[in-house]
Order: C-alpha cells, then sequence, then structure tokens
C-alpha cells in the first residue's frame, strides 16, 4: 500500500510538474498568438494604406487622362485657328511682296534724280565757296 501511496504520489508530482511545463507552454504560446494578431492588425493596416494610395494614383491618372484629352481637343481647335490664319496672311503676303516690287521699281529711278540733284547742289555749293575764298579784284 505504501508504494502504492508513493507512486500516486510521484505520479501527482509528475502531473503537477506537466501541468505547471504545459501552462507555461501556453502562456509562450499566447504571447506568440497575441504577437502574431498584432502583426496580422499591422499587415491590414498596411494593405489598407497602399489600397488608398493605389486608389489615389487611379483617380490622378484618370484625371490625367482626362485633362490630357481636354488639351488634345484644344490642340485640334488651335492648330484648325492657325491653318485659317496662316490662309489670310498668306495672299496679304503677297500683295506686301508685289508693292514692294513696286515701291523698288519706282524708287530706283527717283534714287537716281535725287542722287544727280545732290550732286548738283554739291557742284554749286563746292564752286560758291571756291568763289568766296578766292580775292577779289577790282575792275
Amino acid at each position: 500500500m505504501r508504494k502504492k501511496f508513493n507512486t500516486l504520489t510521484k505520479d501527482i508530482d509528475d502531473n503537477k510538474s506537466e501541468v505547471l511545463r504545459m501552462k507555461e507552454d501556453e502562456r509562450k504560446l499566447k504571447s506568440v498568438i497575441a504577437m502574431l494578431e498584432k502583426e496580422i492588425t499591422n499587415f491590414r493596416k498596411e494593405m489598407s494604406e497602399r489600397d488608398e494610395l493605389i486608389q489615389d494614383k487611379e483617380r490622378r491618372v484618370y484625371e490625367l487622362k482626362k485633362k490630357n484629352q481636354e488639351l488634345e481637343k484644344f490642340k485640334f481647335v488651335l492648330d484648325y485657328r492657325i491653318k485659317e490664319l496662316k490662309e489670310q496672311v498668306e495672299p496679304r503676303e503677297n500683295e506686301i511682296s508685289v508693292m514692294t516690287e513696286q515701291i523698288d521699281v519706282t524708287n530706283s529711278p527717283l534714287s537716281f534724280q535725287l542722287e544727280c540733284h545732290l550732286t548738283f547742289l554739291l557742284a554749286g555749293y563746292q564752286q560758291r565757296t571756291h568763289a568766296s575764298s578766292c580775292p577779289k579784284m577790282y575792275i
């Protein structure tokens, strides 16, 4: 009986130590679980932030595409207006070119006449200066 008592006591002590060891394991596992749950929460938060960032970027891309379309339309309109204005300016430039040629043709004889007249005036002036610088003789 004593032997049986000792065996049972030993079994009880072994079971108590096993229970303590299991409680310690449970405590460690609970801390690991808590740490992992915290990591999961952080990862979910990070995923949520990244999703928001992606949505913002997609929204920005959409806005830029829309703006680009508007600018393309505006470019088309301006190109058309430039073409129209060039068509209006071209005849005027041709007129200006023709008139410039006419002016050059008209100015050519006038330039020659002006040059001759100036030469004549200069010769007259030189003669007067020369005559005034010569000593006068009394008759």
